[in-house]
């Protein structure tokens, strides 16, 4: 996968990401938003005046990968499920760092 993908299909539907610094659909606590309605990923890059590191932004990317995965599977309440889409998006990021 690339650093920072722009667009990625999922059940053909295709998503675009915006990495953002603020954003007004991203509260202070936020690290990414899904837009299922218009196919969007928002990915905070700074918080606080401050740019993330890389580790932080691509994290947040796979947990927003996840909601969108969930959702065009048509489980959308595996999608709002916090506890679930952080263990899954860290299980699957994992494989995907470290794959050889």
């Amino acid at each position: 996968m690339k650093a920072r993908p722009k667009t990625f299909t999922v059940s053909g539907r295709t998503f675009t990401v915006h990495y953002v610094r603020d954003h007004a659909l991203l509260n202070d606590e936020d690290m990414g938003r899904t837009d299922y309605d218009h196919g969007r990923i928002l990915v905070r890059t700074y918080l606080d005046g401050t740019r993330l590191p890389a580790d932080a932004v691509r994290e947040a990317l796979w947990h927003e990968l996840m909601h969108a995965a969930f959702w065009s599977a048509g489980l959308p309440e595996c999608a709002e499920n916090e506890d679930l889409i952080l263990q899954v998006s860290n299980a699957v990021l994992q494989i995907v760092t470290s794959a050889k």
